[in-house]
């Protein structure tokens, strides 16, 4: 009796394998493969002449928290103006790259914005009333 045990659990564990063996082919076999259109548009940007000012912003994970830091952290850089010409430092900026929490900031941002042709600070340095607004839902969402 314990021999047969020993050997109905031995089959199940092989067998167990070999499901796995054969879901894993047959799921590969009737895969649907799509291929992409070539275009011919760049995919990047064209490398910035030399002696220009470049700006990226990171944004990095961690959940809601990483998401609210992100949001306060693109607020601050509004308030912040470049030293050559009286703009926001944030309409100079030409890369944002972010990871988990700070996707949902980002994204929220890159969507959700004024217009380009919006300024984010009027001459006196407040913030325009379109981006006030916006960073005021912004934080709010």
């Amino acid at each position: 009796m314990q021999i047969d045990y020993w050997l109905a659990d031995e089959m199940w564990r092989r067998s167990r394998y070999i499901l796995f063996v054969v879901f894993f082919f047959v799921t590969g076999c009737f895969a649907d493969v799509h291929t992409v259109p070539s275009t011919k548009t760049q995919a990047f940007n064209i490398p910035p002449p030399a002696g220009s000012t470049v700006i990226g912003i990171a944004l990095s994970g961690g959940g809601s928290r990483a998401a609210y830091f992100g949001a306060a952290g693109l607020k601050a850089l509004s308030g912040v103006r470049t030293i050559s010409e009286p703009q926001a430092l944030l309409e100079r900026v030409s890369y944002l790259s972010s990871v988990s929490g700070g996707s949902l900031a980002s994204s929220y941002f890159a969507m959700k914005k004024p217009e380009k042709d919006v300024h984010v600070l009027t001459h006196d340095g407040s913030l325009t009333p379109e981006y006030s607004k916006f960073f005021q839902t912004y934080l709010d969402t």
